[in-house]
């Protein structure tokens, strides 16, 4: 990634010259990346996104309609393009290196058990009860994720991962668990029919992408909100199961 490039991005949401921005660190994904910058001497968190933008994100913390904390965002003015763009957040050490992620707290057994079932427990607690007074049943039209409800679901990862690798998928369990290949069968039949024939479900005001790099415990902040708004409160669990399952090995 050109570093000077992305200065000029950063520079455009800062409102500030691009001598005055500096890029220190920098991580490409597959959708863009995430680093470090310094603006005027202070160091930001920062992310990149191609082929989109930030403005739901910007959208939701603006309306403030969320029932879950999420970071700080510093500088955000508009979309710089449909093609690119930029978002700059407070900074905050234990994030960025992960310290601090559910994630850390699930996997590093370094952590005592007891420390990170309290962590894990006190965290999903919360969150399950915040999301549940925004509960209503509605039209899976009006989801916020609603085009990738329909990737995922209809054409895309359900079909994807669970039927023409369902075989591979009861070959797995089989090892796992030698009792629980017919109980994921029903659960994975019964979920797609369901959503092949129902235009209604119980919907809730959510993150809409959760798994365990996406949240932080200490302090409790999600991330990555492009999904986030009203979704099906099946997919919201789900979609954190399915992730379970995939770093699980």
């Amino acid at each position: 990634m050109n570093y000077s490039h992305l200065s000029n991005l950063l520079a455009f949401q800062a409102d500030t010259a691009a001598s005055h921005v500096s890029v220190i660190h920098f991580e490409p994904t597959t959708r863009g990346g995430y680093g470090i910058c310094k603006i005027n001497t202070i160091k930001y968190f920062f992310k990149y996104k191609t082929n989109s933008n930030f403005g739901n994100e910007y959208a939701l913390t603006k309306n403030n309609r969320l029932p879950f904390p999420i970071p700080n965002i510093i500088f955000y003015k508009q979309a710089y393009s449909e093609e690119e763009d930029v978002m700059i957040w407070e900074y905050k050490t234990e994030m960025y290196t992960g310290q601090s992620l559910l994630h850390n707290y699930v996997y590093n057994k370094t952590i005592p058990l007891d420390i990170r079932l309290e962590k894990f427990k006190r965290f999903w607690q919360q969150y399950w009860i915040a999301i549940a007074k925004t509960a209503a049943v509605t039209n899976v039209t009006t989801f916020a994720n609603h085009d990738l409800f329909e990737r995922r679901l209809f054409s895309g990862r359900l079909k994807e991962f669970y039927d023409p690798q369902l075989k591979r998928l009861y070959n797995d369990w089989e090892q796992i668990r030698p009792d629980g290949p017919t109980s994921v069968a029903k659960v994975i039949k019964r979920a797609f029919e369901s959503f092949q024939i129902q235009d209604r479900c119980i919907s809730v005001i959510s993150h809409g992408d959760l798994h365990d790099f996406n949240l932080s415990v200490s302090p409790d902040l999600f991330f990555d909100l492009e999904y986030t708004g009203l979704n099906s409160l099946a997919s919201e669990v789900a979609c954190y199961l399915w992730y379970i399952y995939a770093q699980s090995g």
